[in-house]
């Protein structure tokens, strides 16, 4: 049934669109609703104090100048997954419904074993990442009885062999922080990094 709104009508209907495709710096807006049918939207364009008139066009909407809309619905899905991010960009707290969502967000982050900071946590070059409600075994095939293995055999000290190829190098611990340690290594420069991502060096 058409939707016409009555101005004395304070619980006005509104609608929430953004542009298809996005476009950088854009953000979805809120319009209050004029006319709605199953073919037509009128808004009210309260920035510009306009009318758009926007005509339906499969899932999208479609006004005038040919600029095409999607309607951006509330997500009110309960959302157990969280990533916590700390780094140079700040803080930032990101909460998904499903595993799926959460392990997409972090399959574009994560690096690979020599980033991996524990069962919960890995780094990249720009911050760390905690993960809450999973755990990286969940998304990833990771072999935490090694990994724990490695953390409680490598000591201050030991000589320990890092990369693969071309980038393996060997070096000696000088401290242990947790999951992580500063290793000076054979080429001449000091790092820390992962224990997770090293072994005992081969004699």
């Amino acid at each position: 049934m058409p939707y016409t709104s009555d101005r004395n009508n304070r619980q006005r209907k509104t609608v929430t669109l953004e542009i298809v495709p996005p476009v950088p710096g854009s953000k979805p807006h809120k319009y209050p609703v004029t006319f709605e049918s199953e073919s037509l939207l009128e808004l009210r364009d309260t920035f510009l104090r306009s009318t758009m008139t926007l005509r339906r066009n499969g899932a999208e909407w479609v006004n005038d100048m040919g600029v095409r809309f999607a309607e951006v619905r509330a997500d009110r899905r309960p959302k157990p997954y969280t990533v916590v991010y700390s780094g140079m960009d700040g803080r930032l707290e990101t909460k998904f419904a499903t595993l799926a969502e959460a392990a997409e967000y972090v399959y574009a982050r994560y690096q690979g074993v020599e980033y991996f900071d524990g069962a919960k946590a890995f780094h990249t070059d720009y911050g760390a990442y905690v993960l809450k409600g999973f755990a990286l075994a969940d998304i990833y095939a990771i072999d935490y009885r090694n990994y724990e293995a490695t953390r409680q055999l490598l000591a201050v000290g030991d000589r320990v062999q890092a990369g693969q190829g071309a980038d393996a190098d060997a070096g000696r611990i000088r401290s242990i922080d947790g999951v992580m340690a500063t290793v000076a290594w054979d080429s001449g420069v000091i790092t820390t990094a992962p224990l997770a991502g090293m072994t005992r060096e081969a004699r």
